[in-house]
């Protein structure tokens, strides 16, 4: 291996070394070490590298990434050409499934029906993302962005996009693109149209906040979806509708019946008097393949016709372990031949029209687009009830329900409605579908949607008191909900009290960081619902983030870090940075850390941080019932750590470990420690915790530079 050769290449790329190669971006890195030739592996390596975006300081408070200005000017060109409304749209993936296909063809109609020209966000790549490209001006974002990145790309994207070109409308598709609801509302856009098709009830409780509150209309396609929607947090019925969007394909209805079920056997290797039951859908829990393959097994075995009998599975996905078991179920059972499982087909039409009946499988499946394309196939569906918007999609004659989980009673229907085959029943099935699922109608639905006047929300921001409280386990001393939020409470005060002391407003501050938020509970004590802040939290606790975010993340951004020093943040971005109990844990770093967080603060800004020092042991002296006494008092230096005759002390976990969990500091030493840019301002006693004590720095002013109100 050439190590001169691999040490410029992460010279030449450091960012990227340090920001990318993360769990997301580790398995397409993997590439790059599969052979044995070290000059493959460098080639490959720098290949991989250098296709990463670059994330660097400079980059994201400076000019526009080069994509993002290609893009706007060609949007500028493009909408120069047409006197046209332009409405963007959102799509959470380009995947070949039910929600990319609705908006995709939503947006088409709007294109080839009405004066509109169409603006896509692809935030996922798939299938079909090649088809919004060549179709609409596009704009798909990097597969290696995480969802934070994402969004910091779009502060930059909507504002050069609103500055060029009005945008009338946006339409936001699928639950799964929530994120970017308050994002939009920011860029003032004159109107939100959010299309759910998840079922919320699947979804964190309260994590549906920002659809609600951002959106100025919300669309469900059945009623069950509305429920569930509502189970999850609250949505004002002067903001709601319900609209299913119709069949995708009607050319299914163009398909001849003779040819499509000779083309299946065909393709098969099976009989040409085969019987088949067709299911659909991603491999996947929810799908229930795992179902589909018992059902199956169930019904061949009670099965006593001449003609054979076959279920197919159409649909693929990533291996998963649900796959796994069900390939391995069909293989120790005696219908290995019977039961298919295929991948997905980019035309589903022939299959459909050439099985005889559909089984959706299903755990939960809000308003299935398989079902349309069931019944414009002429097809029964069996089915489960409590599992979507199923009920509310069939008509009584192609609706063959059975109790959650019945099994038995889903294989005896399959054998009848088989065995007792009526052609008139498949034509009104047609005839049904053609009447009733014509996909204009929801396009039209839409488009009338954004010449509703848009009422005044008064609701939308929540209440402090209305956010979330994390479950004990979340909780590092699991402590009830009243006694979480009275401690959170308790440490925001001290820094209150110590800012107004420096002569700071507590309020005045609109941009800050919380450095080791965990669960968000002091920075909970930030948010003010009648004035706007910008409030961040970073944590390396991925667990605890990931609830912040789900739970909290409508009025509070928070971001995974690690335990190297640096951050995702510009250059001088925050009024203020607050650590409560985390430099008293860091051992080896704890200068790089300062500098980091001084880095990202604006001059002027405040940093407020709290440490153990012989203020805090002296306070601790007396409290013996403390953890932190009884650790103290273990030491073999025990007697000098009292009288605060010491340096600075690293306590070890355990007499293996290498790395320090408890750290002490003397004044003196952390006096020292802060770089040329900050000024110490205060130090006020007993701050956090009853005994740690704070320290606020002011990072200095530039030349000719103002100070903060």
């Amino acid at each position: 291996m050439d190590y001169v050769k691999l040490a410029q290449l992460f010279l030449k790329y450091p960012v990227r070394f340090v920001k990318n190669l993360n769990r997301e971006n580790i398995s397409k890195y993997k590439y790059a070490i599969q052979t044995e030739d070290p000059r493959q592996i460098l080639e490959n390596m720098e290949r991989f590298l250098s296709n990463l975006p670059l994330v660097t300081h400079s980059a994201q408070d400076g000019a526009l990434p080069a994509r993002i200005r290609d893009f706007v000017a060609e949007l500028e060109v493009l909408t120069a050409q047409r006197s046209k409304t332009v409405i963007l749209f959102v799509s959470h993936e380009t995947t070949l499934t039910g929600a990319p296909l609705i908006i995709h063809r939503v947006a088409r109609h709007f294109q080839d029906h009405h004066e509109i020209f169409p603006v896509f966000l692809l935030l996922k790549g798939g299938k079909i993302r090649d088809l919004f490209v060549k179709e609409f001006a596009s704009y798909p974002f990097p597969e290696t962005l995480s969802e934070f990145e994402k969004g910091k790309e779009l502060q930059k994207l909507l504002p050069a996009i609103m500055a060029k070109i009005p945008i009338e409308y946006a339409f936001v598709n699928s639950a799964e693109s929530r994120f970017v609801l308050p994002l939009l509302k920011r860029s003032k856009i004159p109107k939100i149209i959010s299309l759910v098709h998840e079922m919320g009830n699947l979804y964190p409780k309260n994590s549906w906040r920002g659809i609600s509150r951002y959106s100025d209309q919300v669309v469900f396609p059945c009623e069950f979806v509305r429920e569930k929607a509502m189970e999850n947090y609250r949505f004002p019925a002067s903001i709601v509708s319900i609209k299913g969007q119709g069949l995708l394909k009607p050319e299914i209805f163009e398909a001849d019946v003779s040819q499509c079920r000779q083309f299946v056997r065909k393709q098969l290797g099976i009989p040409e008097n085969a019987r088949i039951v067709l299911s659909c859908g991603t491999p996947i829990a929810r799908k229930g393949i795992d179902i589909f393959v018992f059902t199956a097994i169930s019904t061949l075995s009670k099965w006593t016709d001449a003609a054979p009998l076959y279920f197919l599975w159409i649909g693929d996905a990533p291996d998963n372990y649900y796959q796994q078991w069900s390939r391995r179920d069909i293989e120790f059972s005696s219908w290995s031949e019977n039961i298919l499982l295929m991948d997905s087909q980019d035309d589903t039409i022939p299959w459909f029209v050439g099985s005889d009946i559909f089984l959706l499988t299903s755990r939960g499946d809000p308003f299935p687009c398989v079902v349309h394309e069931a019944l414009a196939a002429g097809l029964q569906v069996v089915g489960f009830e409590n599992t979507g918007g199923i009920k509310e999609m069939l008509p009584p004659q192609a609706a063959v329900l059975h109790p959650y989980g019945d099994l038995a009673a889903a294989s005896s229907s399959i054998i009848f409605h088989l065995q007792n085959a009526n052609p008139e029943i498949r034509t009104s099935i047609v005839n049904y579908a053609k009447q009733h699922l014509n996909y204009r109608n929801y396009s039209k639905y839409l488009f009338e949607l954004t010449e509703k006047k848009t009422e005044p929300r008064e609701d939308m921001y929540p209440l402090r008191d209305e956010l979330p409280v994390p479950p004990p386990s979340l909780m590092h001393y699991r402590e009830s909900a009243e006694s979480h939020l009275k401690a959170g409470k308790r440490e925001v005060d001290s820094i209150r009290t110590c800012l107004q002391n420096s002569g700071y407003n507590f309020s005045s501050f609109k941009r800050v960081l919380e450095f080791g938020c965990n669960n968000c509970r002091l920075l909970r004590w930030f948010y003010e619902e009648d004035e706007r802040k910008e409030l961040w939290g970073c944590d390396v606790d991925e667990q605890a983030i990931k609830w912040s975010k789900d739970n909290l993340g409508e009025v509070i951004n928070v971001v995974h870090n690690n335990h190297y020093p640096s951050l995702d943040f510009a250059d001088n971005y925050f009024e203020l940075v607050f650590a409560g109990s985390i430099f008293t844990h860091i051992d080896n770093n704890a200068q790089d850390w300062l500098d980091e967080l001084t880095r990202i603060t604006r001059p002027g800004g405040l940093l407020y941080l709290t440490f153990l020092d012989e203020h805090s042991m002296y306070t601790l002296a007396n409290e013996p019932n403390r953890p932190v006494y009884q650790r103290v008092a273990a030491h073999r230096e025990a007697a000098k750590i009292w009288k605060g005759e010491f340096h600075r002390i690293g306590f070890l976990p355990d007499k293996g470990d290498k790395t320090a969990d408890l750290i002490l500091c003397h004044s003196d030493y952390i006096k020292n420690m802060h770089n040329e840019n900050l000024e110490l301002i205060q130090v006020m006693k007993k701050a956090y915790s009853g005994f740690q004590t704070a320290y606020l720095f002011r990072k200095k002013l530039q030349e000719n530079g103002t100070d903060l109100p």
